[in-house]
């Protein structure tokens, strides 16, 4: 059994198609790099935005024409399963569906001579990890589903309520991956700050064990984590990151800096409550990268509203600022409020980004001149490598005979731009 994989979205999303190569190698299957040469070809999808769906659709669409004519399987998996599967069948009337909750059970899908239908049962069944596959970074699902309920977010239709792995699989894993020679362990999910709130366990307690029975030398990397959660465990994560196997990398999503509009939202924090995490962690981590994501033009955002959100990035000085236009999502709060119109969105989203890169410019200048330890951690495009420093600032490294992926030493920074700092010919 021949099987392609393609995989989109969130760390998460490859994260658990991981999984799926895992399984399908488990039980003989035969993983190939195109479509052409396949038996089944299997789909992990990602419903977070509009345009993002729409996209999918059209790929799948196109997929389905491709096994029609060669006689081949189309298995469709990740967050539009439980979103869509009314139109997934429409444009792939003979594809598998099976919701995220069952990855376990993918191999009897794509081996079944029947098509399967596993939507919307919301259960959780899975308890494997992916193998490690001999690449610098291991990506390790934590958990699934969360426990907001955000006005604006499809994935409570998507993944449901809280999932979290064991801890002791997890921390078995990630030592044999660190066994095996990955470098860089991503500890991802939906929400990762509530990892093990259904476990009665937490996120600091995970990372503490992970630090202290896996050795080696390595980097991990702390996923998404929502406001309101962090704010009770913030002390404890950055007496982590004092620790050099953790990168000093915080991914606090902001969304609005408008208190009306939060509560719009029906985000748990305000804004003032976000500022004294980052002052925190700033004040503990000076050179601790923050990266945050902003919603332009939820319903409800006046200008007003959006100048607040102005004045909130210039305090926050994120590094790293992810930054989108609205986008309605079937079956939530946000879908049924009074929309903003697109020439605004687009015209606020214009004057974000070109703040948000002015603030990004000048904290990398920040970095000029130092000497910095990197790990060398992929290929990048115009003849060189690509590293990461402690603070999980990408580096362009030129290329040289000495180095190589997994490469970890000192780097003089000599110039930056706003997305990554360089290194000397």
């Amino acid at each position: 059994m021949k099987v392609y994989i393609e995989a989109y979205g969130c760390w998460l999303s490859k994260g658990e198609s991981n999984i799926t190569r895992t399984i399908v190698e488990e039980n003989g299957g035969i993983l190939v790099n195109g479509t052409a040469e396949a038996d089944v070809i299997v789909v992990h999808t990602c419903a977070v935005r509009g345009d993002t769906e729409r996209k999918m659709l059209a790929r799948i669409k196109h997929l389905a024409r491709v096994c029609e004519a060669k006689n081949s399987k189309l298995v469709i998996t990740g967050c539009l399963v439980n979103v869509r599967p009314a139109t997934l069948s429409r444009i792939a009337p003979s594809a598998s569906l099976i919701e995220p909750g069952y990855l376990d059970s993918i191999w009897e899908v794509i081996t079944s001579p029947e098509r399967k239908l596993i939507v919307r049962k919301y259960r959780w069944e899975r308890c494997r990890l992916p193998a490690y596959r001999e690449e610098i970074c291991y990506i390790v699902p934590i958990q699934s589903g969360c426990l907001g309920d955000c006005a604006f977010c499809i994935e409570p239709i998507a993944r449901g309520k809280l999932h979290s792995y064991p801890p002791d699989l997890i921390v078995s894993e990630v030592s044999k991956a660190v066994r095996k020679g990955a470098k860089e362990i991503y500890l991802t999910g939906q929400d990762v700050i509530c990892y093990g709130l259904d476990r009665n366990t937490s996120l600091p307690e995970l990372i503490e064990s992970i630090l202290r029975k896996v050795e080696g030398e390595y980097f991990i990397r702390i996923g998404m984590l929502e406001p309101s959660l962090t704010a009770n465990y913030i002390d404890n994560i950055l007496d982590l990151m004092k620790d050099e196997r953790v990168y000093k990398y915080l991914h606090l999503p902001l969304q609005a800096g408008s208190n009306k509009i939060l509560k719009l939202m029906n985000r748990k924090y305000s804004v003032e409550e976000y500022l004294s995490i980052t002052s925190k962690a700033r004040k503990c981590i000076p050179d601790i990268t923050i990266a945050t994501d902003i919603i332009v033009g939820f319903p409800g955002e006046t200008e007003d509203d959006f100048k607040e959100t102005v004045i909130a990035l210039k305090k926050i000085e994120p590094d790293k600022t992810h930054i989108a236009r609205y986008t309605i999502r079937p079956f939530t709060a946000a879908a049924n409020m009074k929309q903003v119109p697109e020439p605004i969105k687009k015209k606020r989203s214009k004057i974000l980004s070109k703040l948000a890169a002015e603030i990004a410019y000048k904290r990398n200048l920040r970095h000029v001149g130092r000497i910095e330890r990197v790990l060398v951690n992929s290929m990048g495009h115009d003849s060189c490598y690509i590293g990461r420093t402690l603070n999980y600032k990408p580096v362009v490294i030129p290329l040289k005979p000495e180095l190589g992926i997994g490469y970890i030493g000192y780097f003089k920074i000599e110039s930056a731009t706003p997305i990554y700092l360089k290194t000397a010919l």
